[in-house]
């Protein structure tokens, strides 16, 4: 059961209170207490992945992002966060996974194109990568791979 918003508002800014006091153990149990009440809520989870992530708990973040991604209410930046930290645990293919989600809810996101054009190449779907390839350079022609991309483009393999 979900509580009125303005209740989830108390307990945000709370938990950012803590924050500001460099209390963000604190913070973490509030919205960790709290979570039966607010299960509905994905941006608790949000928050909680990243107060997890903050602490180096990573299984624990990566598991908060995937409920907030569940709820299908999930900014953007929660799956690149859980992509990144798919990443850091060297689990390539659940990266895809989660970029291939990214994109098809939020197409422009370029990053998602990136990491998508790298890690499809990588495991050999090149006809996969560069059609990503193309779409990063159309959202990011000036993003931090472009000059890379569009030499890759040039002469595929």
């Amino acid at each position: 059961m979900d509580l009125a918003p303005w209740k989830y508002s108390l307990v945000r800014r709370l938990a950012a209170f803590y924050r500001r006091q460099g209390a963000d153990e604190r913070a973490m149990q509030l919205y960790e207490e709290k979570r039966g009440l607010f299960s509905a809520r994905s941006e608790l989870f949000e928050a909680l992945g990243q107060l997890y992530e903050g602490a180096e708990r990573v299984e624990a973040a990566s598991a908060a992002y995937v409920i907030a991604i569940e709820k299908g209410q999930a900014k953007p930046e929660t799956y690149l966060r859980l992509a990144n930290l798919y990443g850091r645990q060297q689990r390539y293919e659940v990266v895809v996974d989660v970029c291939l989600a990214l994109v098809a809810r939020a197409p422009d996101q370029a990053e998602a194109h990136r990491l998508l054009a790298f890690l499809l190449k990588r495991q050999g779907r090149v006809q996969e990568a560069l059609g990503y390839a193309r779409s990063y350079l159309a959202l990011a022609p000036n993003g931090e791979s472009a000059t890379e991309l569009e030499r890759w483009l040039a002469a595929p393999p």
